[in-house]
């Protein structure tokens, strides 16, 4: 049933229903990805046809990203992943300090930033590391 509801969806929104929502001063409400599970948008109508047809696009501009970034966040779990690699080059898995669960704008922002573990500087070469 829900397959055929969005296969009806016209990403050409007619203008007159676009007109007159604004007249009216409606906002149309989208629940999209969030840091704590999900949260609520407002878009005006004029916006409805750019959000069928991306709303990862529209969301992100919202949120103050890019949709590249918005996305990101999302891989991430919505928290700012260490900055410091292994000794065999991978990522460290840790969380930055205070990045846990933040808004997308706030998660852009503490990019390059380190776990506990890494806060303190990494390791010289030749100097043992402190955990």
């Amino acid at each position: 049933m829900a397959d055929q509801v969005e296969s009806q969806i016209s990403i050409d929104v007619p203008s007159v229903l676009v007109e007159r929502l604004s007249e009216l001063g409606a906002s149309i409400l989208i629940r999209c990805p969030g840091e704590w599970g999900s949260r609520d948008t407002y878009i005006r109508p004029n916006e409805l046809a750019g959000y069928l047809s991306d709303p990862e696009e529209l969301v992100a501009r919202h949120l103050g990203v890019t949709r590249t970034e918005f996305l990101a966040w999302q891989d991430e779990g919505f928290s700012v992943q260490c900055a410091a690699r292994t000794k065999r080059g991978k990522r460290c898995r840790g969380v930055v300090t205070g990045g846990s669960h933040v808004p997308a704008k706030i998660w852009v922002q503490m990019q390059g930033g380190f776990c506990v573990a890494h806060e303190d500087g990494l390791p010289q070469p030749g100097q043992k590391a402190l955990r």
